[in-house]
């Protein structure tokens, strides 16, 4: 059994689709960037683990979108281990067709970029606010076409979002995709690199250089370096208050010293982040420090709490939110 939060706008493709909710660009920049973010960090679970992890199905039915819009990928059923390597060959492909590769689909190769692909399509959905295949309209050939000739590329764009000052944000968002969607996967961009475009297209839309980009944790809780206010969790608080809590805490880098012994507990990480274990009064967490100085901006003195890991054995410290939408939280297995 697995308990998550409560999703109370439900999924991307009810919201696009199926209501007539009006969504500013800067919500569906935040969603885009929750997912690429989300998908960024399994392609990555390879820097402090054996195996990669990709989704395999990435649609807008399996992107769940609480209360403030924060985007959370959801449905694992068809996510596979990469054991030993980044291409994995099958005879048994399954998933959705239209947001499929088509290297996956003809050759059974699949590989982190399957889902670069995949969320290609998911970007030209968001901005379009038009299914990817309606009749004999495909917005691949559409938006591919429109681009190549720079031409009717504004009437292929969502009315409600597409005005003068956006136009120059949605270019590069419709860039974007069609690179994710590039028949040739080896040209596809990493997963991280979309997601730090689309920080850098949110920061620009911001009109100001020292503005956060938008990350699954902080989605409506930006955190300000001059903010001195502080939110802990209650000495007695339970479990479940403590979950709720994690979006909120503001910690600098004097108090994460304090949690993680000063960075003494290494649990893993690679060239730009690192992981360690950390104790916050009664409950371990994972504390996530980047070493790059470009993803320093988006956190508070180069850290922040990832995962509330109360409960988990030992051995299972490495795991994280995969499940739950990412990175809010850690969970045991």
């Amino acid at each position: 059994m697995l308990v998550t939060d409560y999703i109370s706008k439900g999924n991307l493709d009810e919201i696009l689709h199926s209501s007539d909710i009006s969504i500013p660009l800067d919500i569906r920049l935040g969603i885009a960037i929750g997912c690429a973010e989300a998908l960024s960090y399994m392609h990555s679970m390879h820097l402090w683990s054996d195996s990669l992890v990709y989704h395999g199905d990435i649609k807008p039915a399996n992107i769940l979108l609480d209360g403030n819009f924060t985007a959370k990928v959801s449905d694992f059923g068809l996510s596979r281990l990469l054991l030993g390597g980044i291409t994995l060959y099958t005879s048994k492909v399954i998933g959705t067709i239209d947001y499929m590769d088509p290297v996956y689909f003809h050759k059974g190769r699949l590989t982190p970029r399957s889902d670069v692909y995949s969320f290609g399509m998911v970007i030209l959905e968001i901005i379009a606010r038009k299914r990817v295949r309606q009749g004999n309209i495909n917005l691949i050939g559409t938006f591919s076409e429109a681009c190549a000739n720079r031409s009717r590329l504004q009437e292929l764009l969502d009315a409600a979002i597409a005005n003068e000052n956006s136009l120059k944000i949605l270019k590069e968002m419709v860039k974007l995709a069609v690179e994710c969607l590039a028949l040739d996967s080896r040209k596809r961009p990493q997963m991280n690199d979309v997601a730090k475009r689309l920080r850098m297209l949110k920061k620009g839309m911001n009109g100001h250089e020292n503005a956060l980009p938008q990350s699954i944790l902080a989605t409506h809780h930006s955190w300000h370096r001059n903010n001195k206010s502080f939110s802990f969790f209650k000495k007695n608080a339970s479990n479940s208050n403590i979950i709720s809590e994690l979006s909120k805490v503001r910690i600098f880098k004097e108090e994460l010293n304090e949690i993680t012994q000063n960075y003494s507990y290494l649990l893993g990480g690679g060239m730009s982040t690192k992981f360690y274990k950390g104790t916050l009064r009664t409950t371990l967490v994972v504390v996530r420090k980047f070493l790059d100085e470009e993803f320093k901006e988006a956190f508070i003195n180069g850290g922040i709490i990832l995962s509330q890991l109360s409960n988990c054995p030992q051995e299972h410290y490495h795991t994280f939110g995969l499940l739950l939408g990412i990175r809010n939280y850690g969970f045991c297995i």
